[in-house]
């Protein structure tokens, strides 16, 4: 079986580690949900999607007992916590996307940064361009790093998002973490932790329409769930601002995400990857791209 996703792997959950079947979509509360597939049989755990929002959810959650010990397993592997295998590449596209931010002390919130690489990156790219005096990077996640002196960079971590509540921040990053996470208030709180003037980045899974075409020529593509809960494409991030009706946002800009592989430690996988994205270039409407980022920016 293809695995939709290089990090994250697929595991069997039993009727005791899983929560009552949802009625409702956790980012809207809207009950008119739409049928997909199973991603497994016994106990049967189905994809719906959203009418309203375009989310795509599985019918069941894990308990968080399953969840804590999936990713206490998956941190025993994955020593920086970071589902990319080229971070300083991850990096520098991000960096393009907001290099119009300038501030003498720019503040980064990165949620589920891992070691915090990808944010460290930015920062040092922004001290480089002049674009801040200095950096003070807040990672959200599980686990915390231990790290040398960085000059004019501070780094802190907390375990949860309510440790911030009364903070605001310059540009917030949301890289493969939303589709980790049961409830869907995390969008919601990332938005609003933004500052005036603020860039917010979201980078989802992106994998059912891909999952469907496999599905013609009797191929299974793993959704690797418990690790993915939803998948969240163009449709969704386009229209949650108008879901959220929430109007001191704008759109910068949104794309198929990029590579997340590379060609030395994963040639054929890469190679495909970039094959189904190109398209996405020139057609609009094509959506066999297997991610979706966006930038959002706070209007003053």
């Amino acid at each position: 079986m293809i695995k939709a996703t290089g990090f994250n792997s697929s595991m069997h959950v039993d009727e005791q580690d899983l929560l009552e079947t949802n009625k409702n979509c956790v980012f809207c509360c809207s009950k008119d949900l739409k049928k997909l597939f199973n991603v497994q049989k016994k106990p049967a755990i189905m994809l719906v999607k959203c009418k309203r929002c375009k989310a795509v959810s599985v019918d069941r959650f894990p308990k968080d007992g399953l969840l804590k010990d999936y990713y206490e397993s998956y941190y025993s592997v994955n020593k920086t916590g970071v589902t990319f295998s080229d971070i300083e590449r991850f990096s520098a596209v991000i960096f393009d996307g907001v290099r119009n931010l300038s501030k003498k002390r720019m503040k980064i919130l990165d949620f589920g940064g891992g070691s915090g690489s990808i944010a460290i990156n930015i920062a040092r790219s922004m001290l480089k361009e002049k674009k801040a005096n200095s950096v003070e990077i807040t990672i959200v996640d599980y686990n915390s790093f231990s790290i040398e002196d960085i000059g004019n960079i501070e780094v802190n971590w907390v375990d949860t998002l309510e440790k911030v509540n009364e903070k605001r921040f310059d540009l917030v990053i949301a890289s493969a973490i939303v589709e980790h996470i049961p409830r869907g208030d995390s969008v919601r709180k990332l938005l609003r932790l933004v500052d005036k003037g603020g860039i917010v980045y979201f980078r989802t899974p992106f994998v059912v329409p891909i999952i469907r075409l496999f599905k013609l020529f009797k191929i299974n593509i793993d959704f690797t769930f418990p690790g993915h809960l939803h998948d969240l494409g163009k449709d969704f991030w386009e229209n949650i601002l108008d879901i959220y009706q929430i109007e001191n946002f704008k759109i910068l800009s949104y794309s198929a995400s990029p590579v997340e592989s590379n060609f030395k430690t994963s040639f054929i996988r890469t190679f495909a990857a970039h094959l189904f994205k190109f398209p996405s270039r020139f057609f609009n409407f094509y959506d066999l791209v297997g991610g979706w980022q966006i930038f959002f920016k706070k209007i003053d």
